[in-house]
């Protein structure tokens, strides 16, 4: 809850009731998906708002304790799924498909704490959250309204 998207569009600008973002991982592709509602008067801003965000991903280096507090995030939602044998059933199942063994909670906490703020840019670097970008969006906006010719991916 304490994401940039999260903070600015939600606790500052008052722009959106709801934002999130997720990755969904396949063996050979990924997507990194982000959902903002919003109102239609508010969708461009809101948009510009999100572009704004993944620029600053690509551009600046976290800080270490912004990598502390998404370590410290993953590691509780890690703990709370390992406490439902459907979601640990789903967690095996990953660990198997991606790596053809079975990872315990403790070995996934143990990779989370290794990771450094070099490699966050380096994946960043690799696999750009711009690029490629798709829009997806459900309302009354034309395309030109809601991406509008100032906005720059």
């Amino acid at each position: 809850m304490g994401s940039g998207l999260f903070v600015r569009g939600r606790e500052k600008r008052g722009m959106v009731y709801g934002v999130s973002a997720g990755l969904a991982a396949n063996k050979a592709t990924g997507s990194m998906r982000i959902y903002a509602g919003t109102t239609p008067e508010q969708g461009h801003e809101c948009l510009q708002l999100i572009v704004s965000e993944l620029h600053k991903l690509e551009q600046e280096i976290i800080t270490a304790d912004q990598l502390e507090r998404a370590k410290v995030q993953l590691k509780s939602e890690n703990v709370m799924r390992g406490e439902g044998s459907a979601a640990r059933m789903n967690s095996l199942t990953r660990s198997w498909w991606f790596e053809r063994r079975l990872k315990t909670i403790q070995e996934v906490k143990e990779a989370i704490d290794t990771v450094t703020q070099e490699q966050v840019l380096n994946v960043l670097k690799r696999f750009s959250p711009l690029n490629p970008l798709t829009i997806a969006a459900i309302g009354p906006l034309e395309r030109d309204e809601l991406v509008g010719d100032t906005l720059s991916f």
